[in-house]
């Protein structure tokens, strides 16, 4: 895909095609970078707005709430100077605020600021000819979108978008954050999760922001509560849920796992992995897999206290980001 040869973001949520397991990204070919400085130089309030109508899969109460809480989200990162606000619904852009930024959902065949791309969930501009305004497009033709993560009925293929961990992704390109690849759990990571797990900010999420509006509290001053720890980066330190380790369960539902979540056969539960280039990396119960990932030569980790499963290594299914990433020719 081509490169973006802008000094100011757009930003797209993209889709793949192909392959048994299927995954989406919000991969649009930028370069990797946090922090996109050149967008809103010197802003610090973002006023955000709700559009139109919503889909028949959403009513707008459920579309107000998961905007109010996308923007409290960022809003509770205490080490930024960042203040968003959610100032309600808007019948059409020509009742848009200047300063506003829009979310709503289109039609991509026929709005034109939305990109002639296969494979395309939402679309952040900052330069339209056809918008004055930043602008974050819903795709509302090719996706059904939800309330909630619906991660069983997206196994065979992704048809059902999470409304809520969507815009919380998209409202992080609107301040200024670009994807990043050192969490792949991240709410700006470059895939999408179908698991919704993106709606909690990841420590990079929190530090990537606090780099770009920079205050004086931090997290860890009040001490984190139990089950996170405390994580440092500069002159911020913020606090972060523990991650899964070597043989916790995970989930389609509950993706924990820095490294990968290894599925059992046609089940939706499994471990958490490592990244290996040989057997003694992984120790003396498990194996390097042909895929670079640890794995139980015989037997299941128990899930809280549940029985082990017998299982062979060729009935493991290796999903990194929740399911195998999947592109489509462009």
């Amino acid at each position: 895909m081509k490169i973006l040869q802008l000094n100011i973001a757009i930003i797209a949520l993209i889709v793949g095609a192909t392959g048994q397991v299927q995954a989406a990204t919000f991969d649009d070919g930028l370069p990797t970078q946090p922090i996109l400085i050149n967008a809103l130089e010197g802003q610090t309030e973002y006023p955000i707005v709700f559009v139109g109508e919503p889909p028949t899969t959403l009513t707008q109460s459920e579309v107000n709430s998961a905007l109010r809480q996308a923007v409290q989200t960022w809003n509770n990162v205490s080490c930024s100077t960042a203040t968003l606000t959610f100032d309600g619904v808007r019948d059409s852009m020509a009742d848009v605020a200047a300063n506003e930024t829009a979310v709503m959902f289109v039609d991509p065949d026929a709005d034109p600021c939305f990109p002639e791309q296969d494979g395309l969930i939402a679309w952040t501009s900052f330069v339209c000819s056809d918008l004055e305004n930043v602008a974050v497009l819903l795709n509302a033709t090719d996706y059904t979108w939800a309330p909630d993560p619906a991660p069983d009925s997206n196994l065979t293929g992704l048809t059902i978008v999470d409304f809520p961990a969507v815009v919380t992704h998209e409202i992080g390109h609107v301040i200024g954050l670009s994807h990043t690849e050192e969490d792949r759990l991240a709410t700006m990571a470059a895939s999408y999760l179908i698991d919704g797990g993106q709606v909690s900010l990841a420590a990079d999420d929190k530090l990537n922001l606090c780099a770009r509006y920079p205050g004086e509290t931090n997290e860890c001053e009040s001490n984190c509560a139990d089950g996170r720890e405390c994580i440092t980066r500069d002159d911020f330190s913020v606090c972060e849920e523990q991650r899964g380790g070597y043989g916790d369960y995970c989930a389609i539902s509950a993706d924990i796992c820095p490294t990968a979540c290894l599925i059992t056969g046609d089940a939706q539960t499994g471990y958490c992995s490592l990244a290996c280039e040989d057997d003694a990396a992984c120790g003396d119960d498990s194996e390097c897999n042909e895929n670079g990932l640890c794995q139980y030569r015989e037997v299941l980790p128990d899930d809280d206290g549940c029985s082990s499963t017998p299982v062979g290594p060729a009935s493991l299914v290796w999903l990194v980001l929740l399911a195998i990433r999947r592109r489509r020719d462009r």
